[in-house]
């Protein structure tokens, strides 16, 4: 099991994930969107279900995780 990094995006009003791996910094993905959230996020099969775990936040762009990130995360999954 990977860890990854995670924002969400503002849009145009629907929250979207932009998930990447750890050797990119936060700031390193550039969007003009507004970020919501950010941290880090495992995603990983257990008894055959996807499941999905963020946590932490982005210092870079003063955004933390919410409890809400992994079901948006897991819904586009």
């Amino acid at each position: 099991m990977d860890k990854l990094k995670y924002i969400i995006v503002d849009n145009n009003g629907l929250e979207t994930p932009i998930i990447f791996p750890v050797i990119l910094g936060h700031t390193e993905v550039k969007t003009p969107k507004k970020v919501i959230s950010g941290g880090f996020v495992y995603i990983y099969i257990k008894d055959n279900n996807i499941q999905v775990n963020c946590f932490g936040e982005s210092i870079t762009l003063k955004v933390k995780s919410r409890e809400i990130d992994s079901k948006i995360i897991k819904k586009l999954l």
